[in-house]
């Protein structure tokens, strides 16, 4: 049975965004009953959030299919909804635990996925014009691989290559993760591409966009960052910049549970 709070803001929603709502409902017929866009998560944090709101909307525009979504991992994590949750900063995960910053200043969207158990959590900073070839090929991909569709990926613009690297034996053909979204979410992997108008504020928007993932223990290589000279500051101070770039070469050993967006003008 809905409570109260689910049917006010599915009613409101509709209201809102009639469009949307339509489009999930119907995609979402052939699916398990119950499990929408729509449908807010358990915790009540960030009902009537704009924030929330705003990363919302600007979720429709990228035209990810429902198939590919799921309530039970969203979350608001502004400043206002982080406060009123009481959560820490941090948190710890996986055997051997491995300690994860939580991705304040952003708002996830869950991604259908099956819970590990017991690994480690990570980011991965993207472009939104590449959202929907990462979940098509059932997730992250890295240089030298192809995608579903065929298309071979190569390192990105502004990013190392082979004949290019931060320091002898640096292998830029692996996925590359962060336990911060301070560096994962950084321009030089989260790159904004194009500004959001928003009609509601009457205001442009600078989204970036970036996944959440599990990411499985002993995986993975830890180093050190490789977009900033260590004496121009620490991204993250729970972590060394010696530690905050993991990387892996097989791809099953990582699965994207959410979808972050941020929207900064």
């Amino acid at each position: 049975m809905r409570s109260g709070h689910q049917v006010y803001f599915q009613q409101s929603i509709y209201c809102l965004f009639p469009m949307l709502f339509d489009q999930v409902t119907s995609d979402t017929q052939e699916l398990q009953a119950g499990t929408t866009l729509l449908q807010h998560p358990a915790s009540p944090a960030h009902y009537g959030c704009l924030y929330y709101t705003l990363c919302w909307k600007y979720l429709e525009t990228l035209n990810i299919s429902a198939r590919y979504l799921s309530s039970e991992h969203n979350m608001c994590y502004c400043q206002e909804c982080h406060a009123k949750s009481g959560d820490k900063d941090y948190y710890e995960r996986g055997n051997p635990g491995k300690t994860y910053a939580l991705p304040i200043g952003w708002c996830r969207f869950g991604l259908r996925a099956s819970d590990p158990g017991e690994w480690h959590v990570a980011f991965h900073g993207t472009t939104p014009d590449r959202v929907m070839s990462i979940l098509q090929s059932g997730g992250l991909v890295a240089a030298g691989d192809r995608t579903i569709d065929g298309e071979e990926v190569f390192e990105r613009s502004g990013h190392f290559t082979p004949s290019l690297k931060p320091y002898p034996g640096f292998d830029t053909k692996r996925i590359f993760v962060s336990p911060t979204i301070k560096y994962a979410g950084h321009d030089a992997y989260a790159k904004i591409k194009e500004s959001y108008y928003d009609t509601e504020f009457e205001r442009w928007y600078r989204p970036k966009v970036a996944f959440q993932l599990w990411i499985r223990p002993n995986s993975y290589s830890i180093s050190g960052q490789t977009v900033l000279h260590v004496a121009q500051g620490q991204f993250d101070p729970k972590f060394s910049n010696n530690e905050i770039e993991w990387s892996t070469k097989d791809k099953l050993s990582t699965r994207v549970y959410g979808l972050l967006i941020k929207m900064q003008q």
